[in-house]
């Protein structure tokens, strides 16, 4: 994936050069007590970095996990990324972690925005979805503010969705 720039932030790929930022913020107890699995050890991040570095985008069946650095201090600050789906083809599941020190600023949000983006003009994707816990209120409200809608509830989870709009390309006349 070549870089994604927002106004404040760089999705990209990750690399074992994040491994520090990356263990500071997915080992933080507040994100941990998110995530509804234990954190990864120095080792497995750095397995995990090191797969993710070099993993095709367009490779199915897999979590694809990007980088948020912050383009003020260089710093990786979170991960956002998505599941892409085997079957149906052509959709993916979406996820996100924040560092709590950048929570509740809008960049989640921003890296969201520009990440869905990303998967229905880069990827092609038809559909995109994003789970979280009914207690979980940041991430319902992110996902509400990209613009997914609510379409499920489970077993206290939450399942919402967005849709790529098609594009019209027949063009336009002025009438002249």
């Amino acid at each position: 994936m070549v870089p994604l720039l927002t106004l404040r932030l760089i999705v990209r790929q990750m690399s074992l050069a994040d491994l520090d930022d990356y263990l500071e913020f997915h080992t933080h107890r507040e994100v941990v007590s998110t995530m509804g699995k234990p954190p990864m050890d120095r080792e497995q991040a750095s397995r995990y970095l090191e797969g993710q570095g070099t993993l095709s985008d367009d490779t199915v069946g897999c979590w694809h996990g990007y980088a948020l650095e912050c383009r003020e201090t260089s710093r990786v600050i979170g991960e956002i990324g998505m599941y892409l789906q085997v079957d149906p083809p052509g959709e993916a599941d979406l996820g996100f972690v924040m560092h709590p020190d950048f929570q509740r600023q809008g960049l989640t949000s921003e890296a969201a925005r520009a990440f869905v983006q990303y998967g229905f003009q880069s990827l092609g994707l038809a559909r995109i979805t994003g789970h979280c816990d009914v207690g979980n209120i940041p991430s319902q409200s992110v996902l509400l503010r990209i613009g997914m809608q609510l379409v499920s509830e489970q077993n206290g989870s939450l399942e919402f969705a967005i849709e790529s709009r098609p594009v019209d390309t027949r063009g336009f006349s002025t009438g002249d």
